[in-house]
């Protein structure tokens, strides 16, 4: 699927700027410390679920009776889902 590898390929996100431009930019990895060191390569189930084309709740569900195709790590009781099984599934590999 070339729509999700392009997704995954440059996975920005936008946040305020400070500046006159409004909305800039930036790298996951480069705002937040979950995207550093053992942790990089992970995004939370609002951003996984829509790369995925499902509601985030889904994601919830998989993760909770462990029955999806994919499996999160947890953070901090958080759920994060690695980009690398995002982009195997999307892609229509086996996880």
């Amino acid at each position: 699927m070339k729509l999700g590898n392009a997704l995954l390929k440059n996975f920005d996100v936008l946040e305020p700027s400070t500046g006159d431009q409004g909305l800039a930019p930036t790298r996951r990895s480069d705002r937040n410390p979950m995207g550093r060191g053992e942790f990089e390569g992970v995004v939370p189930t609002s951003q996984a679920a829509i790369l995925l084309n499902r509601q985030p709740q889904t994601l919830r569900k998989w993760a909770c009776l462990e029955n999806g195709p994919i499996r999160p790590v947890r953070i901090n009781g958080r759920l994060a889902w690695r980009v690398s099984d995002l982009k195997n599934l999307l892609l229509g590999g086996v996880v």
